[in-house]
């Protein structure tokens, strides 16, 4: 997917919750792909915390985009 809907000066947390949207998946169901809880992902949209590079791997896996891709311009 090279079209993304964030800009590359988004922070990680807008990225996660524009594409969360984009793919019309609700905090649970990415919190299911990504093996966590909706209150894990609501804290990550938010920039509540730093997620750990694992965490990371899966957001960019659940969303179909390669790690490069998920985290230009950050």
């Amino acid at each position: 997917m090279s079209d993304v809907p964030y800009n590359m000066t988004d922070s990680l947390g807008k990225r996660i919750r524009k594409m969360r949207r984009y793919l019309d998946m609700s905090q649970e169901e990415l919190a299911d792909k990504i093996d966590s809880s909706r209150s894990h992902i609501s804290t990550l949209e938010h920039d509540g915390v730093e997620p750990k590079l694992e965490t990371i791997s899966k957001l960019a896996k659940a969303f179909k985009l390669s790690l490069d891709e998920f985290l230009k311009g950050l």
